[in-house]
């Protein structure tokens, strides 16, 4: 990623390119295009040196999100708040903004990322705060330290975060939740309620795959085509019924788990994101957000094992009941 993108010379003010010419001040490290520089022979900033006002990359950067913020209100029809100018959401409420075409966004903005293992983002250009200021605080956590913690898709959840905490909401809709329910919530690292999820899938689907098994034993219809099956199944309602109860069971129990997690998978995300952030300060008193990074994020590797133990575990159950 350009070092310096987003920043700008102090001499002739124009934004530095991938390809410019740069060299850094050697007392504070403001960044000049090297021409200007000859030209001046000296730092812009050097009255600043060695005083509070001394140039620092993380005030420029903040200074260039609160100008940002400033320069293109996009209030919300319903609540009146500013928004990022390319939102789609309100930061706010939660409604929807009338959309702005994200090709005309400035380098700040980024396009929203298409596929990947992502949830879906209800913008077109993305903002790391989702137009909200880094100092703002989510539940008496700042939005930065939030950021930090979800770091993927933050976009999606920053507003959803603001308004439940504002709310006082736990009900929202996420359908990535609601398509791989367990999958999502290791993916997010909430791996209690990952692991009950998936443990509940398992039963489910295990527990089919040795009734299934049994009868298929039971009435040495093992190795036969799926007619011959279903023909002997019409013979025997009894038996036939039985696999439709547990079928309907099954069935009734995976859409329960997932509606579950998809309204109130975005609450649990929160306040494990919250509970990281306190957690982590505990631990690491002094320079902690350098920590949340990493104990935060997502993790691919913990969806994978998931997937794969959900195609393993039901098979070894077949395979157990039939004594292959």
């Amino acid at each position: 990623m350009f070092f310096y993108e987003g920043h700008s010379c102090p001499y002739c003010n124009k934004p530095f390119e991938q390809e410019d010419d740069i060299v850094s001040c050697p007392v504070c490290g403001a960044p000049h295009h090297r021409h200007c520089w000859k030209n001046h022979g000296v730092c812009a900033h050097a009255a600043d040196h060695n005083t509070e006002k001394q140039w620092t990359r993380d005030k420029t950067a903040a200074s260039r999100t609160d100008a940002r913020t400033n320069a293109e209100k996009h209030p919300c029809p319903n609540c009146g708040a500013d928004n990022s100018p390319y939102a789609e959401i309100c930061a706010h409420c939660g409604r929807p903004l009338k959309a702005r075409d994200w090709n005309s966004a400035p380098r700040t903005y980024q396009r929203a990322p298409q596929g990947g293992f992502h949830e879906y983002a209800p913008f077109r250009a993305t903002d790391f705060y989702a137009g909200m200021s880094p100092n703002d605080t989510i539940d008496g956590e700042t939005v930065e330290d939030v950021a930090a913690v979800v770091k993927s898709n933050t976009p999606y959840y920053l507003p959803k975060f603001r308004k439940m905490s504002t709310c006082s909401r736990k009900i929202s809709w996420n359908w990535a939740a609601f398509l791989i329910p367990s999958y999502w919530l290791l993916y997010r690292k909430q791996y209690l309620l990952g692991c009950i999820a998936l443990t509940i899938e398992l039963l489910c689907a295990g527990a089919l795959s040795a009734i299934v098994a049994f009868i298929s034993k039971d009435a040495l219809l093992i190795g036969a085509d799926t007619r011959t099956i279903m023909s002997w199944l019409m013979d025997n309602p009894e038996q036939l019924l039985h696999l439709q109860g547990l079928f309907l069971s099954v069935y009734l129990i995976n859409i329960l788990l997932r509606v579950t997690v998809a309204l109130f998978g975005n609450y649990s995300y929160l306040r494990h994101t919250l509970k990281t952030i306190r957690r982590t300060k505990e631990m690491y008193p002094e320079g902690y957000h350098a920590q949340l990074s990493a104990i935060g994020g997502t993790s691919v590797l913990l969806a994978g094992i998931a997937y794969i133990c959900a195609g393993i575990i039901p098979t070894l159950i077949t395979m157990i009941v039939l004594g292959v």
